[in-house]
């Protein structure tokens, strides 16, 4: 848990990457449908994910971390990850399961991350094991994806692959999300103390 100094500022490069990831979300929903698209829906997905890496460390690494920032991020990431478990769960292609872990994960790490904002405007930074997490459930839709293309086809054993790829990331959804709770109930519980 860390005191971040967030800027006001709106227009940075971080913001502008993480309002690409939230629109690229609308192309993604529209061509899941159609499965001879999947090689396009594979492509926006992966810059979807690299966009997600890259404005995180351009905050980092260039002081340009603001309070929008704080909140375009996540929604970004969860819009994503959320809207291809939903879409693909529909269409049969997954396991409820990992649709339910998916969604519940997103809904407590965002519930808690925004009380924290609202009530103490406090930021929580990623844990290790988040980014972790977030890295492997983009590798999974990415490779799930490119298997259902034409190249795809051509690598017939990256089925069974995905079929283990997806219980390994559900651990790690369940694992990670445990974590941020504790590490929620941990700082309301201290900040409360605090305070009293």
């Amino acid at each position: 848990m860390t005191e971040t100094k967030l800027s006001e500022r709106f227009w940075t490069l971080p913001n502008v990457l993480s309002l690409l990831r939230i629109v690229l979300v609308f192309p993604v929903l529209y061509l899941l449908r159609y499965p001879h698209m999947r090689l396009y829906v594979f492509l926006l997905v992966a810059v979807a994910y690299v966009t997600d890496f890259l404005d995180g460390w351009i905050a980092r690494t260039f002081q340009l971390q603001s309070l929008v920032g704080t909140i375009l991020d996540p929604i970004g990431d969860k819009l994503l990850a959320v809207t291809l478990a939903t879409v693909l769960y529909i269409q049969q292609e997954i396991p409820f399961v990992f649709f339910a872990v998916v969604a519940m994960r997103d809904i407590i790490i965002a519930l808690g991350a925004i009380y924290a904002l609202n009530m103490y405007r406090y930021v929580f930074l990623p844990l290790v094991v988040g980014k972790l997490t977030t890295f492997m459930l983009g590798f999974f839709y990415c490779s799930f994806l490119f298997a259902g293309t034409r190249w795809g086809e051509a690598f017939p054993w990256l089925s069974t692959v995905n079929r283990y790829l997806l219980w390994l990331v559900v651990g790690l959804l369940v694992f990670s999300g445990l974590a941020y709770v504790i590490n929620y109930i941990r700082y309301f519980i201290e900040s409360k103390n605090s305070q009293g």
